[in-house]
């Protein structure tokens, strides 16, 4: 029975498939077709357009001589469109279907298949009771795309230029062979082998200005997690600092999304973390105006006078 059962799942989803990109291919198709198609009745072919309609699907029905069956020219799988094992069904029926006839349709089918799943892993991702989100706030293209570029590159290998801004503010060109994907505290990195500073290194994907793909391959290099930059270096060490601020309550909820609660004393209102002695340390401070106060070290305090006196005297003249 089980047998019997998991054939006709087979089967439902390699017809649904089927219509699916039918659709996707032509532009308006009548029941009939489908139904001679795929030697079923008009009736299981008007329930499987309800399941895709249901799905999301927008199945646009016309009754008539010229009528038929058609979706929107423009029309792509949304996220979320089929579960994981839906997909799977849907990939296997696929690869199936491509053994048994050399017809190109179905390979490139395959591949957009496989494709949506990756993307829809990259744009939203569900695991038990964690939710987490590839995209950044306000910036719903350009920073999906540019995670989705390098989840390809690495997956596929492929030698990459890139145009990087270094927290100093320098541009350079680099050529990367992207091999692992990294998330850390909220920001993502590619690890990748930097053919200019011949060795590994960590970019962030966010400071990647343009980026394209050669039509060479790379051969992966062997690595271990240990070797991945994720803990500061002794000579990183030394650029730490012991930071305390005074932070009034409009500045709390941001502050402690920024050091985690943990940092935050709500009581005294202060807050304690350590944190690399930068430029981009000053700027980050500066963002909260007049609601947060740097009460030590002293180095930074004169830091972040000396810049909001650069910002006084730029909007004084």
């Amino acid at each position: 029975m089980e047998d019997m059962n998991g054939s006709a799942e087979y089967t439902k989803y390699h017809i649904l498939i089927g219509i699916l990109f039918d659709l996707l291919r032509e532009k308006k198709v009548n029941a009939a077709y489908l139904a001679a198609k795929y030697a079923v009745s008009r009736r299981t072919i008007y329930r499987y357009l309800d399941e895709l309609s249901i799905g999301g699907v927008p199945i646009v029905v016309e009754q008539g001589r010229y009528g038929g069956v058609s979706i929107p020219g423009r029309y792509k799988l949304p996220v979320g469109f089929m579960t994981e094992e839906e997909y799977k069904a849907i990939t296997d029926a696929l690869i199936a279907m491509k053994g048994e006839l050399t017809d190109p349709r179905y390979e490139n089918a395959l591949q957009k298949i496989t494709q949506q799943i990756k993307t829809e892993r990259l744009d939203l991702t569900v695991t038990g009771n964690i939710l987490v989100d590839g995209t950044a706030w306000g910036d719903v293209y350009s920073f999906s795309d540019t995670l989705t570029a390098m989840e390809s590159a690495v997956d596929r290998r492929l030698l990459t230029q890139i145009v990087y801004i270094s927290a100093k503010g320098e541009t350079s060109e680099r050529v990367i062979e992207p091999h692992l994907l990294v998330l850390k505290q909220n920001v993502w990195y590619v690890y990748a082998y930097c053919r200019l500073r011949q060795e590994f290194r960590l970019f962030r994907l966010n400071r990647i200005k343009r980026y394209s793909f050669s039509d060479s391959l790379f051969e992966r290099r062997a690595f271990l997690k240990k070797d991945v930059p994720l803990k500061y270096t002794a000579m990183e060490q030394s650029l730490l600092i012991d930071v305390r601020l005074a932070v009034d309550e409009k500045a709390l909820p941001e502050l402690v999304e920024w050091l985690g609660v943990d940092s935050v004393d709500e009581q005294s209102m202060t807050a304690q973390a350590t944190l690399p002695e930068d430029e981009n340390l000053v700027s980050r401070l500066l963002t909260f105006g007049a609601h947060v106060k740097v009460l030590s070290p002293d180095s930074l305090k004169k830091a972040v006078q000396a810049r909001a006196n650069e910002l006084l005297a730029l909007y004084a003249e």
